[in-house]
């Protein structure tokens, strides 16, 4: 499974590291909001893919960690492919909102705590009506690798 992080912040850091203890590094794409010596650094340390542009269309999932004034702004910068999952965790940010930029993907949101890092981490997941119930599924097994999920 190709996962994409858009967004290499605090949180959007916790969650690589998480993945990577669960994933393969080759399979982890990071698109930061530029390559900066940080995040150079971070790649370097953790060993996941540095993405210099916004198509994420052979992604299996995106999981959006910008600060929410940005996202939607962010998002409609941004091409995914027909199935690719889209999970945000943007505060005050709705799937609906979401659903409206990509509306043939499935949207889910979530509300992480930094523990995701070490796969100890506590996620509020909420899919509404903007999931599949398959692609639901594929989102807990991933979300559920950083932590318990509620």
């Amino acid at each position: 499974m190709k996962i994409a992080v858009l967004g290499a912040g605090h949180m959007g850091s916790a969650m690589i590291r998480g993945l990577a203890n669960k994933y393969d590094v080759n399979d982890i794409f990071v698109k930061g909001h530029r390559v900066s010596p940080r995040l150079l650094a971070f790649q370097k340390e953790i060993g996941f893919q540095v993405m210099e542009n916004n198509d994420f269309s052979d992604m299996d999932m995106l999981i959006v960690a910008t600060p929410a004034p940005v996202t939607l702004d962010a998002l409609n910068d941004v091409t995914v492919g027909a199935k690719t999952i889209i999970v945000s965790a943007a505060q005050g940010v709705s799937a609906k909102g979401i659903k409206n930029i990509f509306p043939k993907n499935s949207v889910i949101c979530m509300v992480p705590n930094i523990p995701v890092a070490v796969n100890a981490g506590c996620i509020a997941i909420e899919k509404g009506d903007t999931a599949t119930p398959a692609d639901a599924e594929k989102a807990n097994e991933v979300l559920g690798s950083m932590g318990t999920l509620v």
